[in-house]
């Protein structure tokens, strides 16, 4: 209902103007399944490493390979986001983005190319300090960046994503993250006595 009232105030549709950059992107990056698991990587690999040299007899030695390769995979996940926005970046056409949002549905057109989703079946949506992101999908992150739009259009903005937003899908993805969390413990264990094995012999 506030969004509804809001938007009488407003001239609508509302259409924004911006250049997106590399630090646009990077925070939309971290934010894929992938990267946003790091952390749990990092501390999975720090046990994994105290694992192997307590049942190797404190000897470390023959973990070399498995901490190299960790600190090479860790190096990638914590760096990875900001270098995948700098390429994604330098491989643009255009780096100008055109926002227009309506109270049916949002359009955020890039390089010859638009997305076009309703309020009502957008995933979810993260505000941070200079952005909203906004998920179109389960693995699909739109960025809309909060320059290109005056201060009274952006709360419009807002409580349509808080109106909308995630409505449909919230019991959904509570189940699957809880399904690739055990299928991520299922394989570090495997992993762990495949090593253990191969240390063995």
């Amino acid at each position: 209902m506030a969004a509804e009232t809001d938007a009488t105030a407003l001239e609508l549709p509302i259409i924004g103007l911006t250049t997106v950059t590399a630090d646009d992107l990077v925070p939309a990056i971290v934010l894929l399944p992938l990267f946003r698991q790091r952390w749990l990587f990092l501390g999975a690999a720090g046990a994994l490493v105290v694992m192997f040299t307590v049942m190797n007899g404190g000897q470390p030695a023959g973990l070399v390979p498995f901490i190299a390769f960790t600190a090479l995979f860790q190096g990638f996940m914590f760096l990875g986001p900001r270098y995948l926005a700098r390429r994604s970046i330098a491989t643009m056409s255009s780096h100008i983005v055109r926002y227009r949002l309506d109270p049916d549905e949002i359009a955020i057109s890039n390089a010859g190319t638009t997305v076009t989703r309703r309020w009502d079946v957008l995933e979810q949506f993260v505000e941070t300090g200079g952005a909203f992101l906004i998920w179109v999908g389960p693995s699909a992150i739109q960025i809309v960046a909060k320059r290109a739009f005056a201060p009274h259009e952006l709360a419009w903005l807002r409580a349509q994503l808080a109106s909308h937003a995630g409505r449909r899908t919230a019991s959904r993805r509570t189940q699957a993250r809880w399904v690739r969390m055990g299928l991520l413990w299922a394989a570090l264990v495997v992993v762990f006595l495949l090593v253990w094995q191969l240390m063995q012999r």
